[in-house]
């Protein structure tokens, strides 16, 4: 079912895909992101994105920049981490 379904939306538009996944620099850390969503490392209220009790975005975006930035890759490792356990 997934595959016939990727599939649909390869044909349907073949650029959109390539710009999604192929071209997209920041698709580990949203996967990242959504994956810490998933097992609760990162809660989500509407648009808040928080880890524990700090706020680190207030859409996917947000998090992706705060995520990626040098600064901020302590918290980045402490959720892989928890992802890993």
């Amino acid at each position: 079912v997934v595959e016939n379904r990727l599939s649909e939306l390869v044909d349907k538009d073949p650029q959109k895909f390539v710009q999604m996944r192929v071209e997209n620099k920041t698709r580990d850390t949203e996967y990242l992101i959504k994956q810490a969503i998933a097992v609760n490392v990162i809660s989500r209220n509407k648009n808040i994105y928080k880890y524990g009790q700090d706020v680190i975005g207030h859409s996917l975006e947000d998090v992706i920049v705060f995520l990626d930035n040098p600064i901020n890759q302590e918290i980045k490792i402490a959720i892989l981490k928890q992802l890993n356990r």
